[in-house]
């Protein structure tokens, strides 16, 4: 039987060093990838120079498909690179980087951000755990201290869709050879060729969060999804929410999300409502759930937050853009800035 032949996808915007330290990961694989696709989310950091001049792109101009033979210590790597005309988010990149992908060769395809960085055996630990009715393998997500990041890899509970609906797998399994899960962020999943032609690309129009999420659900309804936790990958996640601010009503302290940073929070809930009514199985307690999450929302912005207007509009698109499936990704800008 032939060997696999494995295409990393790979979405970056505007994290050019930690691309190049995930770029390495991959190249130093001791089971080797035959092709990376890198999409650039039209980066403003200096990325395709950075690349040009790093050896992996010929045209850093090119806002098309470039190709590369990259000398690696065993074998050759053909790199595709695009870079989108616009920001698509991740949501966006991955879809554009698994339609790439499928037309070229690959038998699976391992997907990550730029921030994640594969351990040296990540890969071939990672296919050890291939059998027949499996449709992805999972790497376990550590770290910068090799501490499991538990909220990459989960199962769903489709009764109760709030705070999210997939829920964490337990460290205490981790000790286990391979773990059967329904979901996985896009770091270090790696699908098979017939399941991603089957459960087609992620929904674009979500752009960012919970993407990944409503594509594994998609994804565990054509097989088995396994997490191989001796296989990991380290996720750098630098981009970490700033302190929230504290105001304090009547002795009470609230926290409150800094309204300069409101606007990325929109996608999350509106994609995970989304995902409620059309996936929950029990639709009462997701309605009386979403009402109630709303009223709560607006409670606190009308009695402690800042900008107050501007917060009740943006909660109420937040939710009924979720509801009716509403996907303009301009409107929380347009809401809280007037652009």
């Amino acid at each position: 039987m032939s060997e696999k032949k494995i295409c990393a996808i790979v979405v970056t915007f505007n994290r050019k060093q930690l691309l190049l330290e995930c770029l390495s990961g991959l190249l130093k694989q001791s089971r080797s990838i035959s092709r990376i696709v890198l999409i650039d989310n039209q980066s403003t950091d200096g990325t395709p120079l950075l690349l040009k001049e790093s050896g992996y792109i010929i045209d850093h101009q090119s806002i098309v498909s470039s190709k590369l033979i990259l000398a690696s210590s065993k074998n050759s790597i053909q790199l595709d690179y695009k870079r989108l005309p616009v920001n698509s988010g991740g949501a966006g990149g991955f879809s554009e980087g698994m339609k790439l992908a499928l037309e070229g060769e690959g038998d699976f395809f391992w997907i990550m951000d730029d921030d994640a960085e594969p351990n040296v055996n990540s890969l071939e630990l990672l296919l050890d755990g291939n059998e027949d009715d499996v449709v992805a393998l999972a790497c376990s997500v550590v770290d910068t201290q090799n501490q499991f990041c538990l909220l990459h890899r989960g199962r769903f509970d489709f009764k109760e869709i709030y705070p999210t609906v997939q829920k964490p797998i337990e460290e205490e399994l981790y000790k286990e050879k391979s773990i059967e899960i329904h979901a996985a962020s896009f770091v270090g999943l790696a699908v098979k060729r017939e399941a991603m032609i089957q459960a087609g690309f992620p929904i674009k129009e979500f752009f960012i969060h919970n993407d990944d999420m409503e594509y594994c659900i998609r994804l565990s309804r054509l097989g088995r999804i396994l997490m191989i936790p001796e296989s990991r990958i380290l996720h750098k996640e630098v981009t970490k929410s700033l302190p929230k601010p504290t105001k304090t009503f009547f002795n009470k302290n609230v926290n409150m999300v800094p309204y300069q940073e409101l606007w990325i929070r929109f996608f999350g809930l509106r994609n995970l409502i989304w995902i409620g009514r059309k996936y929950s199985t029990s639709k009462f307690v997701f309605y009386i759930r979403t009402t109630m999450n709303l009223l709560r929302n607006l409670k606190n912005a009308i009695l402690y937050e800042d900008h107050k207007i501007n917060r009740v509009l943006f909660l109420l698109h937040q939710t009924f853009d979720g509801l009716f499936g509403r996907f303009d990704n301009e409107k929380p800008k347009r809401i809280l800035y007037k652009k």
